[in-house]
């Protein structure tokens, strides 16, 4: 298609009319997008508004989102940018311009998107920086384990703290109870279980007091020395009995009360038993079987010395091994006396050394006693380490020798 040169003015510049629509349709988009307005020809100049050709039917006219122009298909395939301003310079559609001012007297904020900053160029980190931000991330790394410990303990807290509640309540009920007699105990096992005084299914193992079982069994049956209770899981307590034996028999004058090595009243008898050594003392006491005797009142806090001078002679006897001990007389704690198979008395003055002064007596009856048992006399051991024998056949034979002479 030539152009039409000779029309046109004679500056040689070519004018609308004598340009392709085409032609005229890019420049008035790169004007329009310059923001230059409309191109300074002579006629151009004059309209005062530039009106798109109108589009060929069946394609309809559709505008930007930002820009509020035609779109790209309608200005031969050069699309706006976004947010570009519409014609002759002017802000967006719907945009607030910058003198627009709200309510209160402040300026509205752009609508525009903000673009991020841009980050800084990488460049190498000082020994500083470096350190801290090592010591900033070992800081997040501890204080992220710290929470992780803490959870961990609470939940384990919480777990036990159920478990706990559970197992004073409702869990570890006692079912059974498991005897484990000694030799020579002199009960059975129904009746250790019924002495511990526990009701099946209604007590629970961990709230059980040990303490109050083991005193109840001693108390209840007197002939059992020492008890021991422990918790056999999940229901079950365990009981251990250690049998005691007479050692001595107190005189009552009515009758005779059974002691053990440790005072402990077993059983109250009319008749005085065989192979046991009567006890004789000054002090009043009250008989209750499965208690420790008391000679004399302790309730002001004095000690019972009648009570601890026969623990010391019953732990000698046993100690030094001297047999056939009928008779303990405490009545007078400053001479006190033995009496050996009922025929030899054995004087120990106060109730200190006493196993010292038996040990004197064993080697004295070792020498002076035949065998016999027919011996009488007493033997004076009050002087430590030395035995004085008063021999009743060595008097009478001496009296009788003086009468001849």
């Amino acid at each position: 298609m030539q152009s039409d040169g000779k029309k046109g003015s004679g500056k040689g510049r070519p004018t609308k009319k004598s340009m392709p629509l085409s032609q005229r349709m890019a420049r008035a988009i790169v004007f329009a997008i310059e923001g230059k307005g409309k191109p300074e020809t002579g006629q151009a100049a004059a309209r005062p508004k530039y009106d798109p050709p109108p589009l060929p039917k069946g394609r309809p006219q559709r505008r930007t989102a930002e820009g509020g122009g035609v779109s790209a298909a309608s200005r031969g395939g050069v699309e706006m940018p976004k947010g570009s301003p519409g014609r002759r310079g002017q802000p967006p559609k719907g945009a607030p311009s910058r003198q627009q001012k709200r309510t209160d007297g402040k300026p509205i904020m752009s609508t525009r998107r903000q673009e991020p900053p841009q980050r800084q160029a990488n460049r190498r980190l000082t020994a500083e920086e470096k350190r801290f931000h090592a010591a900033r991330r070992a800081r997040a790394i501890r204080a992220k384990r710290r929470k992780k410990r803490i959870i961990r303990f609470s939940a384990v807290l919480a777990a036990l703290l159920i478990f706990l509640i559970l197992s004073l309540t409702v869990l570890f009920k006692i079912e059974n109870i498991i005897v484990v007699p000694a030799a020579g105990i002199v009960y059975d096992e129904s009746q250790i279980k019924n002495a511990c005084g526990i009701e099946y299914g209604a007590v629970n193992l961990f709230r059980c007091k040990l303490s109050d079982v083991e005193e109840r069994l001693e108390k209840t049956l007197p002939y059992i020395g020492a008890a021991e209770v422990r918790r056999s899981f999940p229901s079950s307590l365990k009981v251990t009995a250690e049998p005691t034996v007479a050692a001595a028999a107190v005189d009552c004058g009515n009758g005779y009360l059974l002691t053990d090595k440790n005072g402990k009243m077993l059983q109250f008898t009319q008749s005085q038993p065989k192979a046991i050594a009567v006890l004789k003392s000054s002090g009043e006491f009250t008989i209750k079987t499965g208690e420790y005797i008391k000679f004399s009142d302790t309730s002001e806090g004095q000690t019972d010395d009648e009570l601890l001078l026969y623990k010391e002679i019953i732990g000698a006897i046993k100690n030094t091994k001297i047999a056939d001990i009928t008779l303990i007389d405490i009545r007078d704690k400053q001479s006190v006396k033995l009496m050996y198979q009922n025929r030899l008395t054995l004087y120990l003055g106060t109730g200190t050394m006493i196993e010292t002064k038996l040990k004197t007596a064993v080697k004295t009856l070792s020498v002076e006693d035949d065998g016999s048992k027919t011996k009488t006399g007493s033997i004076d051991l009050s002087t430590i380490g030395v035995a004085f024998v008063n021999d009743t056949e060595r008097e009478s034979e001496s009296a009788s020798e003086g009468q001849n002479s």
